[in-house]
């Protein structure tokens, strides 16, 4: 078993039945290579949970539990690992350890000397920044470097392969592969103190700040290891340059002061549950400004709502400048697909931010990009239930108005709509006279008639399936669940003598008051 194995099978799992051709393109590969790895994938597979080709589809009976089985089910003595595992884990132990005694990992992986020599020499090649490894007497690896840069790219790494519980301990991910599976309970038992020093730490920090469960994790992860270096004598020597203004938690973290700054960075950084009010710098807070105006005139904006908007807006870029600063990345498979499903609206948001981007000279990311978007999107959406127009239809039928008055009150308890009239089939030229958006109809023979005189009708059943309200809302008819602007309510009602208020709401606002 491999990693491209269990890749493949964590993605069957989750997408079955998918496309043969959406597999071969996530990891381009041939449909040959993909059989045969399905075939490998089935030998150690109970029948009822094996992976089959059908019409062009991939799909498996498994489940997550199932998953979770398999891959646990895999030890390291049946599993090749790929270069790139074996460098990480390499490096996570030289954080963790003093040393890496070379025999003993290459013993551990199940991989031969000239193995472990290649990814030495890889290591070397691809070693981050202000790292630096040395080989002392062909034995011990032994990794140092500055300490702000080890911690962000250990907490990075083992990010995925942990999980918090109920009580905000971190514990493994259930489905860790078995290399990652191998570090992590090793890494849990040697900071079993550090652990509970950090969730005391945690618990003090809570009661002010509501992290999201992602920054939470991360931030548990890093008092965890942050701890346990400063015990191994390896502390902060440097402040870092920051371009904005941090965030003063006032806690009694650490006891050094360069600890004590980095964590206030570290805290300033990431995302939270609530609205808290970031630090504001101005030269950023006018960056934002006119990235809203310009936005603005592509998308539909209610501008009452352009000052919640611009500060949403600028704690998304503040915190994504100092996350691209730290090297941290809270990647979200959700945000993937917006770029595609919005793309002129991505396309947009990335051109007005590069000017921010150039003047912090940090790379915003394009799940950043995507959050703004769907920041966007949804004010955009809000903007519109609130800005919402009624659409002006007619409807043509020679039914009877009692028939009809069904229609209307059915159509208009789903739509926001101002029904014209109901007019005959042979009383078109009143349409003249007044401007519509749409004419409706629920007959063939009406609606043939209409389209052989050049006028445009949307058909749909008389009891609007849901199949015809698909179609309405497609058209561009506006749905009922619309918001009212209270300001401008208030202001309205006031001036309504109160003997008439009722009378009033019932007709101005037929779908909300009876």
């Amino acid at each position: 078993m491999n990693y491209f194995n269990l890749a493949l099978i964590k993605f069957i799992q989750e997408n079955s039945p998918v496309h043969i051709e959406t597999v071969t393109e996530k990891f381009q590969k041939t449909l040959s290579t993909i059989k045969r790895a399905i075939k490998e994938i089935n030998y150690y597979l109970d029948e009822h949970l094996q992976i089959h080709i059908i019409d062009a589809k991939i799909t498996t009976r498994m489940g997550y539990q199932n998953y979770i089985d398999f891959t646990n089910s895999i030890h390291l003595n049946r599993y090749l690992s790929t270069t790139t595992e074996r460098v990480k884990l390499l490096t996570l132990e030289s954080i963790l350890f003093e040393s890496v005694n070379i025999e003993l990992f290459k013993q551990e992986i199940n991989i031969s000397y000239s193995t472990i020599k290649n990814d030495i020499n890889i290591l070397r090649k691809t070693l981050p920044d202000k790292f630096e490894i040395h080989v002392k007497d062909n034995k011990n690896l032994i990794l140092s470097g500055d300490e702000i840069t080890i911690r962000m790219f250990f907490c990075k790494h083992i990010f995925h392969a942990l999980e918090l519980d109920f009580n905000n301990t971190i514990i493994p991910h259930k489905a860790n592969f078995p290399l990652d599976k191998h570090f992590i309970m090793r890494f849990l038992d040697i900071i079993n103190d550090e652990i509970q020093s950090a969730k005391a730490l945690f618990q003090q920090i809570e009661k002010t700040l509501m992290l999201s469960y992602n920054s939470k994790k991360y931030l548990i992860i890093y008092l965890c290891i942050a701890l346990y270096r400063i015990k191994q004598q390896q502390t902060i020597r440097h402040h870092i340059n920051i371009p904005l203004p941090i965030f003063n938690s006032q806690l009694d973290g650490f006891s050094e002061k360069l600890e004590q700054d980095f964590l206030n960075t570290l805290l300033s950084s990431l995302n939270y549950q609530d609205d808290k009010q970031p630090c504001i710098d101005h030269t950023l807070y006018g960056f934002i400004t006119d990235f809203i105006d310009e936005i603005t005139k592509t998308i539909h904006l209610y501008n009452g709502d352009k000052d919640r908007l611009l500060l949403e807006i600028y704690q998304v870029i503040y915190a994504a400048i100092l996350q691209s600063k730290l090297n941290i990345d809270f990647d979200d498979k959700k945000l993937e697909k917006v770029a595609d499903i919005h793309s002129e609206l991505f396309f947009n948001v990335k051109l007005l931010i590069e000017k921010i981007s150039y003047y912090y000279q940090q790379s915003l990311s394009k799940n950043m990009i995507a959050t703004i978007v769907l920041i966007l999107k949804k004010a955009e959406i809000r903007s519109l239930s609130i800005n919402q127009i009624k659409k002006r239809i007619y409807i043509v039928s020679n039914a009877s108005e009692r028939k009809i008055g069904y229609f209307k009150t059915l159509i208009s308890s789903i739509f926001d709509i101002d029904i014209i009239n109901c007019i005959n089939i042979n009383e078109l030229h009143v349409l003249n006279k007044n401007q519509f958006d749409f004419i409706v109809t629920f007959t063939n023979k009406i609606s043939n008639y209409l389209r052989e005189e050049g006028i445009e009708c949307i058909k749909v059943n008389f009891e609007l399936q849901p199949r015809d309200i698909a179609h309405l809302l497609e058209a561009g008819f506006p749905s009922i669940k619309r918001k009212i602007n209270s300001d401008i309510f208030v202001n309205e009602i006031m001036q309504i003598d109160k003997n008439r208020l009722a009378d009033y709401l019932r007709k101005n606002y037929i779908h909300f008051f009876i």
